[in-house]
């Protein structure tokens, strides 16, 4: 396989993690279950990140008898290059403390913030052809990782599956199909667990399906693969890709719930 590296952004180094104020800019409401909060982060024009990183939110928990912090953490969906902000891809929880106090911020309301940590990244080094497997809020850093390869000119070949329950749940299908018409090596693919009737004509099935029906071991050699979402959809996958002989250091994962 040719080696094929990604050439460096002319960009500011990334941020060291510290407490930082993040101010609401706007919140997109995705779906009536999804929305993603865009924050300028203040006082800091050039903050930038790697994609795939995180960021702490600290938040006031009136519940209960005494006051308390809440601490979440929210990975980043935009892309590095977005200077002096961060973006967040979140799923409104029932009853949910920061799911919910997020989504009722308004437009110049001051955000908590420490970060970013992690390192759930890809390697940028690597020959090899890049699988992501997402479910649900799982996307947001794999948002983030997509379209910052393509801003480095990458020409790996990158799949995408991506898994949801219901048609309602669909978040940035838009997006993802105009990567994929401007980057021809770009091969999305959402399946949806629980489609109505006539309302869907892609695949269905959880990601696992996916992993079965279109891996096999002759993919193992030649493929990086990184998973992020729900912990027992990892523990499902990756115990599938084992059977297949990928090597523990190329699945890299991140579980979200």
């Amino acid at each position: 396989m040719d080696r094929t590296a990604e050439r460096d952004l002319n960009t500011p180094a990334p941020a060291p993690p510290k407490n930082r104020a993040g101010i609401v800019v706007e919140r997109r409401e995705l779906t009536s279950r999804f929305y993603e909060l865009r924050l300028r982060i203040d006082g800091a024009p050039d903050f930038t990140f790697v994609a795939g990183q995180s960021m702490f939110v600290t938040l006031d928990d009136t519940r209960g008898e005494r006051p308390r912090k809440a601490r979440r953490s929210y990975s980043m969906s935009n892309p590095p290059s977005d200077l002096g902000h961060v973006e967040f891809c979140i799923e409104r929880i029932p009853g949910g403390l920061a799911s919910n106090a997020l989504g009722a911020l308004a437009p110049g309301e001051r955000v908590a913030l420490k970060g970013p940590y992690g390192r759930f990244s890809i390697d940028l080094a690597s020959p090899r052809e890049i699988l992501l497997i997402a479910t649900g809020t799982g996307i947001g850093p794999f948002k983030s990782m997509i379209e910052d390869l393509f801003a480095r000119g990458s020409r790996r070949r990158v799949r995408l599956w991506f898994g949801l329950r219901f048609v309602e749940d669909l978040i940035y299908a838009d997006r993802l199909a105009a990567l994929a018409a401007d980057h021809a090596n770009f091969e999305p693919v959402i399946t949806l667990s629980r489609p109505e009737p006539g309302r869907w004509d892609g695949a269905v099935g959880r990601v696992t399906r996916l992993v079965d029906e279109r891996l096999s071991a002759s993919d193992a050699e030649g493929t990086d693969v990184y998973l992020c979402g729900s912990t027992a959809m990892i523990e499902d996958v990756g115990a599938r890709l084992r059977v297949l002989g990928f090597p523990e250091e190329r699945i890299r994962f991140e579980s979200f719930f």
